[in-house]
């Protein structure tokens, strides 16, 4: 079992939501969440994840692997080193997907998210990012946050540009698949967005669109 959480995971200023999508700190119980995306094959393609087959037989080991992932993500928060809220919806009991925010140092910080099959195409990631953006703004004090994906993804890139980044360019063949054995050693372009404090940032829930 992972450490006990760290107190400021319940300070009020860490729970976010736009009456739509809401965000809280990753807590024990958001393990179901994990399981979820470790057996997500989209999960594993675009972050070169290892994937957990979900079976009876693998249950207990997938469980163990999830309340594992909590326990880092709460020592990333004891250090300052990752921010990770479970998305959920006003229609999801469990969550329907993660992002957080990982410092890089001098006012900088990268957002990274993923959303499970049943939450996608509906506005859940830009709403989350819009969301974790005020906080990396108002909270963290940040002043550049970036957004990073592979170049082909072409769902998080749309997700960066409807929230507002501005592409600052393509690293081509940046990466290599290292762990997704069916594109294992292929190569792939990196693409780089980021928001300024500076930028204007809208929160009001109809301005983001449905996609």
């Amino acid at each position: 079992m992972p450490a006990s959480p760290p107190d400021v995971l319940g300070a009020p200023g860490n729970r976010l939501g736009d009456g739509v999508v809401f965000l809280a700190p990753i807590q024990i119980e958001d393990a179901v969440t994990v399981m979820a995306w470790d057996a997500d094959p989209d999960v594993q393609r675009w972050f070169d994840w290892p994937l957990m087959a979900a079976t009876a037989e693998t249950h207990a080991a997938r469980l163990a692997t999830a309340r594992q992932t909590v326990g880092n993500k709460w020592a990333g928060w004891r250090a300052g080193t990752e921010y990770t809220f479970i998305i959920r919806t006003r229609d999801a009991v469990e969550g329907v997907g993660w992002i957080d925010l990982q410092p890089r140092g001098s006012g900088r910080g990268n957002v990274g998210y993923g959303i499970l099959p049943g939450a996608r195409r509906k506005g859940v990631a830009t709403r989350a990012v819009l969301l974790a953006s005020r906080y990396a703004f108002g909270t963290l004090g940040w002043d550049r946050l970036e957004l990073c994906a592979i170049a082909d993804n072409v769902a998080s890139t749309g997700v960066a540009v409807r929230a507002g980044f501005q592409l600052d360019g393509v690293l081509r063949s940046y990466g290599a698949y290292e762990k997704h054995e069916p594109l294992l050693g292929q190569r792939f372009d990196w693409a780089i967005y980021s928001r300024l404090s500076s930028d204007e940032l809208t929160f009001e829930a109809d301005t983001v669109a449905v996609r």
